[in-house]
């Protein structure tokens, strides 16, 4: 998780402030609080360069991390049941 989240995070922080759509898949991820504790600083860090921001695949505790990760960067992460329904609401 940790290789993925700064692979991301060199890509997402090379482009142009605000331009970058984030499509972020959740389902059965596995997290603990160290993984927690990234994926904030990450949100955190990136917030500069996105445009628009989504997940897919968020269930029970997901939601509840999810919403302490937005209070902390100060964004909001919309959430859908499909990607499809995700990809729509990030092209709109």
């Amino acid at each position: 998780m940790f290789r993925i989240l700064d692979s991301a995070a060199r890509e997402i922080r090379s482009a142009p402030a605000g331009s970058v759509l984030t499509l972020t898949h959740t389902r059965d991820a596995k997290f603990n609080s160290e993984v927690i504790e990234k994926f904030k600083k990450f949100a955190k860090g990136n917030t500069p360069y996105v445009k628009k921001a989504a997940l897919v695949g968020i269930s029970g505790l997901q939601g509840v991390v999810l919403n302490g990760v937005a209070l902390f960067t100060g964004r909001k992460f919309p959430t859908f049941k499909s990607l499809e329904e995700t990809k729509k609401y990030l092209v709109s």
